[in-house]
C-alpha cells in the first residue's frame, strides 16, 4: 500500500470511489510500458579540442584543481582507472587518462547529466533528450530518442541499465543493439547495477531490487523516512542510499538489513560513493567523506560540487559549477 500515497497528489473526484487495491510484489504498476524500437545508432561529428593546459587556484589543501576549458556547470563524472569523463551543460564532455594534467574537450549538442565508461575510451552519455555512445569508431547518437536521461550504471558495453524521462528503466545489450523496457515506477531518477543479477532502482520515492537480472522487482529491505529521491551506491557487502531531503542509510550486510547513519547536516545529498569498510563520500552542502565512522568536511558548499566518483580512496574527482573539477590522489 505505501506507494499509493503517490496517488494523494491527484485531485480527489468529487464522488467517492473504492479504494483502489495495491499491487502484489512485482506486478506491473502504472501505465504498461511502451514499445522502444530497437534503436539506430547514427554517426555524430563531434567537434573536440584539447584543453590549455593551467593550473586553476584549489579550493582545499588535500584536493588539486583542473582545467576544463569551460565555465558550464559540470553534472556527472565516472571512470575506469585511469579513463575518466565528465560531463555537463552545454553538452560539454572532457576526457582524461593521466590524472587531470591533459584533457580533451568535445561538445555534443545539449545538456548532459549522466555518464558510464565502459571500457578504455568508451562511454555512454545521458543528455536532455537522448544517448551517446562514444565508441573506438567514433561518436554515435540513438534514434528514436529516449527521453531525458537522469542515470546510466554499467557493468560492461553489453549491460547498461538507463533511467529516461523519469519513469522508463531500458537494459541495453549486446553493445547496444537490444533493449528490454520497464516502466513498473511512477517516477524513477537512479539505477544501480551491482551485478548481473543484483540491481537497485528508486522506485516511486521507494527502493526496489531485482535478484534476478531485472526479470521481477520486490520491495528492498530499507524503509525510507522521508518521502524523498534516492542516490544508490556500493561497494563490497556495503550499500549506502543518500536522499535527496537530506537522509543517509546503509546495509552492512549486502542489503538483508539497513539502518540510518549519522550524517553531516545537509538539505539533501544528490551524489553518493561507497568506498568500503564503512567509508563512504556524500555530496550536499558540500562533500563529506566518512572514515572510521568519522565524517569530515572537505569541500564547502561554496565550491558547488554536483557529482563524485572514485576508484578507490586515493582516487577522488569531484565535479560542479563554473566547470570545477577537483582531483584528490
Amino acid at each position: 500500500m505505501r506507494r499509493l500515497a503517490i496517488a494523494l497528489f491527484a485531485c480527489t473526484p468529487a464522488v467517492t470511489a473504492p479504494a483502489p487495491v495495491a499491487p502484489s510484489v512485482g506486478e506491473t504498476k502504472g501505465e504498461p510500458p511502451p514499445v522502444v524500437a530497437e534503436p539506430t545508432w547514427s554517426a555524430l561529428p563531434v567537434p573536440c579540442a584539447k584543453v590549455a593546459a593551467v593550473s586553476p587556484k584549489s579550493p582545499a589543501p588535500q584536493w588539486s584543481a583542473r582545467a576544463s576549458g569551460t565555465a558550464e556547470a559540470l553534472n556527472a563524472v565516472h571512470g575506469r582507472g585511469d579513463d575518466v569523463t565528465i560531463v555537463g551543460n552545454a553538452g560539454v564532455v572532457l576526457r582524461t587518462t593521466d590524472g587531470g594534467y591533459s584533457m580533451e574537450r568535445c561538445t555534443l549538442p545539449e545538456d548532459l547529466h549522466a555518464v558510464a565508461v565502459v571500457a578504455d575510451g568508451e562511454a555512454w552519455i545521458g543528455g536532455e533528450k537522448n544517448l551517446y555512445r562514444r565508441t573506438s569508431k567514433g561518436w554515435f547518437a540513438r534514434s528514436p530518442a529516449t527521453g531525458g536521461v537522469s542515470s546510466l550504471s554499467a557493468l560492461s558495453r553489453d549491460d547498461v541499465w538507463i533511467v529516461a524521462d523519469r519513469k522508463l528503466l531500458l537494459h541495453a545489450t549486446a553493445d547496444g543493439s537490444k533493449w528490454k523496457t520497464d516502466q513498473h515506477c511512477m517516477h524513477t531518477e537512479h539505477v544501480w547495477a551491482k551485478s548481473a543479477n543484483e540491481l537497485y532502482l528508486e522506485c516511486s520515492f521507494f527502493v526496489e531490487q531485482s535478484l534476478d537480472g531485472g526479470a521481477t522487482w520486490a520491495s528492498s529491505a530499507f524503509e525510507p523516512h522521508v518521502e524523498s529521491g534516492f542516490r544508490i551506491h556500493g561497494a563490497a557487502n556495503e550499500i549506502w542510499i543518500a536522499g535527496t531531503a537530506g537522509t543517509l542509510d546503509a546495509s552492512f550486510d549486502g542489503g538483508a538489513t539497513f539502518a540510518p547513519v549519522p550524517a553531516p547536516a545537509a538539505p539533501g545529498f544528490f551524489s553518493v560513493w561507497a568506498l568500503g569498510q564503512g567509508r563512504a563520500i556524500v555530496v550536499g552542502a558540500g562533500l563529506h567523506t566518512r572514515l572510521a565512522k568519522t565524517w569530515s568536511t572537505e569541500l564547502s558548499d561554496d565550491v558547488g560540487i554536483a557529482a563524485v566518483w572514485a576508484s578507490s580512496a586515493l582516487d577522488v574527482w569531484a565535479v560542479g559549477r563554473a566547470g570545477t573539477v577537483l582531483h584528490r590522489p
